[in-house]
């Protein structure tokens, strides 16, 4: 019952573009993902998602001509630093964490610039995308290498079941994106790599070398650096509001 803006979307050829490069990008986004799970690498996903922030503020500068802050920029150069260690150390790039971190931003803004309502969006990223996963179903069912004909059900339910949880998320923080101040989304994003940190290290019992301790160090304090001001400047927002209420009430 809510085609209208769904029709709109597809006769406009700059939304229509817009939600192509946003379907892209959740698309590596996804791909990257999984990688990451399936190759036992969710320190590198926590990563990703930890400079992720950073990372959409650099892409704002780069694409968008937005100003940095001077904490942002001391909060990118630690960041940079700490990755640039891990390079030194592994003489190799953590190149799952940047794909992560630069798809997710890239999403982000392109969805700023849709101006489409959360449902709608999500519908049309899912059917653009739905030809090509449908497609590589198919060819892994004709090689003998599909999940759906050799995999017992209730695996297939819960990629099933992944599938709903993922829409449903998407959903929820467009929602949440349009209701509550971007400081305190982004905010909010650090709970998913500390979740994902935990499961790596609980869980799946990740070894966790020297430098890589010294990145995340150094990620943190970024995030440190980069909030504090928003921290305190919500604090004190809060803070005079109980104040007026009290003054309201005597």
């Amino acid at each position: 019952r809510r085609m209208a803006p769904v029709r709109a979307a597809l006769g406009d050829k700059r939304k229509l573009g817009l939600l192509l490069v946003a379907s892209a990008a959740l698309l590596v986004q996804w791909v990257a993902y999984m990688v990451a799970v399936d190759t036992r690498h969710l320190l590198d996903l926590s990563l990703g998602y930890y400079i992720f922030p950073l990372v959409a503020a650099l892409l704002g500068r780069l694409v968008l001509g937005e100003a940095i802050t001077r904490r942002q920029g001391i909060a990118l150069a630690l960041a940079g630093i700490g990755v640039l260690a891990k390079i030194i150390e592994h003489r190799s790039v953590p190149i799952l964490a940047l794909v992560l971190a630069v798809s997710f931003s890239l999403y982000g803004m392109v969805k700023r610039r849709i101006g489409l309502e959360p449902l709608s969006a999500v519908f049309l990223e899912s059917l653009i995308l739905l030809p090509l996963g449908l497609g590589y179903a198919a060819y892994a069912e004709a090689a003998g290498r599909g999940y759906l004909s050799v995999g017992d059900m209730r695996s297939t339910f819960l990629l099933i079941g992944g599938g709903v949880l993922t829409a449903l998320t998407l959903v929820l923080f467009a929602a949440g994106a349009r209701r509550i101040p971007m400081f305190l989304l982004g905010l909010l994003q650090y709970i998913s790599p500390t979740m994902v940190l935990l499961l790596g290290l609980v869980v799946y019992g990740e070894a966790v070398a020297t430098v890589d301790w010294i990145l995340f160090g150094l990620v943190w304090l970024a995030i440190l650096v980069s909030t504090l001001p928003g921290i305190k400047a919500v604090s004190g927002r809060s803070g005079r509001a109980g104040q007026g209420r009290l003054v309201d009430k005597g």
